[in-house]
């Protein structure tokens, strides 16, 4: 591990710090984004439990309420993924999955 040293979150500067929770979020969701469709090839319908890593995240590093508006803006999401990928996205989300996304809803 040459050349890699933590820094304590005090030495860095107050507005990098303020910006690192909403750049971990956004990150996670574009993680997540980008492994949709993948992981849909290999899990199925299953990877709408993913969901849950974006929004858990969200309500954790920004507060409850933010958290409750990722879960409530994953769903139209997840439902356009699902119709990107060949599948009926309504059917998957709100019909066959609905328990992760009331998960998704109860980590944020």
């Amino acid at each position: 591990m040459a050349g890699h040293v933590l820094t304590p979150m005090t030495q860095i500067p107050m507005n990098q710090r303020r910006w690192m929770p909403v750049t971990i979020v956004l990150g996670t969701a574009a993680d997540y984004a980008l492994a949709f469709a993948p992981l849909c090839q290999v899990a199925g319908d299953v990877v709408v439990a993913f969901t849950v890593i974006p929004v858990a995240a969200a309500g954790w590093l920004l507060g409850p309420c933010i958290g409750l508006f990722a879960g409530l803006f994953w769903i139209p999401l997840n439902i356009l993924n699902f119709t990107l990928v060949g599948q009926i996205g309504w059917e998957v989300v709100v019909l066959r999955r609905w328990q992760a996304v009331l998960v998704s809803l109860a980590a944020g």
